[in-house]
């Protein structure tokens, strides 16, 4: 994941995954997210979840 001042977060980590989450969260709202993946398999479900859900 990729934050609003350009640094890159491994969501691998659990500590990654806390702070962003904790900050997208804070005050209820995303105004911008954007995620990276490299492997096939983790663009595909990225989309397959964007569709569905």
């Amino acid at each position: 994941m990729v934050t609003g001042e350009g640094d890159r977060l491994n969501l691998k980590s659990k500590l990654s995954q806390y702070v962003s989450m904790a900050n997208i969260f804070s005050d209820g709202t995303i105004a911008e997210l954007e995620l990276i993946a490299y492997e096939p398999e983790d663009i595909t479900k990225l989309v397959n979840f964007m569709m569905e859900n």
